[in-house]
């Protein structure tokens, strides 16, 4: 992840704001492979796996308080 966000920096010239947001997510990725079978290993992390990451994410956000934007929302603001 400390690569990544280093890209993102680097050669992406990426917002400090951008640069949180990519953290912030990766670090709730983390946590959840964490929680899987196979552990917090991102070499784990296959389509089938991504797929359930995001179904547990948009999940989440159905349960967020009324009001609170979504991560597309944000975009388009």
């Amino acid at each position: 992840t400390l690569a990544f966000a280093a890209h993102l920096r680097d050669a992406r010239d990426a917002s400090a704001h951008t640069q949180r947001a990519y953290r912030a997510e990766l670090a709730r990725l983390n946590a959840w492979l964490a929680t899987q079978e196979r552990g917090d290993d991102p070499a784990a992390l296959d389509g089938p796996r991504l797929r359930a990451y995001v179904a547990d994410r948009s999940a989440a956000a159905d349960l967020a308080p009324a009001g609170t934007p979504t991560a597309a929302q944000w975009r388009r603001a």
